[in-house]
């Protein structure tokens, strides 16, 4: 359905910004579901694979509180932003099998998990996947840590390139075989995201 909108995308490419500028909009009744950051309460900070499992049981919770929200949304004609969804999830870790940061049965314990909890009815149908040049994610996030302390491993760019390609194939694959709806974002000027987003949602 058109009323939830999931923003996918690695870290630094302006998810939350974007959130934020679309909330200002007067052309369309914009709701935020407020999924607190899963790491500041995540109490596991070295172990990746620990870090990893308790993270999936927060999207699989968020899941089925959007679900439920469903019907609100179609009744109240308002549209639900949510900042990431599952294949985030599953990018970030299959990027950590892929740097051995955990290893095959940590990460097929993840997929069992999956496959067990995660409902086809919760997998998102609507995806903007922002995705602009590395460079300019790059430059943006050392911008920011003038600002902001460097979050989780986030100097480390091996991480991001392997991340990228990683949600390349990702939305590749599902763009073909999986049931959603998909805008491939490149633009980095905020006010033309905003403007591509509208002529999209008249077309969904």
């Amino acid at each position: 359905m058109k009323n939830i909108i999931y923003f996918s995308g690695t870290h630094g490419v302006g998810k939350t910004s974007l959130i934020s500028e679309l909330l200002k909009s007067s052309k369309i009744s914009f709701l935020i579901y407020d999924n607190e950051n899963p790491d500041h309460h995540n109490p596991y900070k070295e172990d990746i694979y620990k870090r990893q499992y308790w993270r999936l049981e927060k999207y699989i919770d968020d899941a089925m509180k959007i679900f439920e929200m469903k019907n609100f949304l179609k009744e109240e004609n308002k549209i639900l932003l949510v900042d990431r969804c599952i294949w985030d999830h599953y990018c970030y870790t299959l990027t950590f099998k892929s740097l051995q940061w955990i290893n095959s049965e940590e990460y097929t314990s993840i997929l069992k998990q999956y496959n067990t909890h995660f409902p086809d009815k919760l997998l998102p149908e609507n995806i903007i996947f922002i995705f602009p040049e590395i460079s300019w994610t790059k430059d943006r996030i050392i911008e920011r840590w003038n600002k902001e302390k460097v979050k989780w491993n986030e100097g480390d760019f091996r991480y991001l390139e392997k991340l990228r390609e990683n949600y390349e194939k990702q939305y590749q694959f599902l763009e073909k075989n999986g049931n959603i709806n998909l805008l491939t974002l490149k633009e980095v000027n905020i006010k033309k995201r905003v403007e591509i987003i509208y002529n999209h949602l008249e077309l969904i």
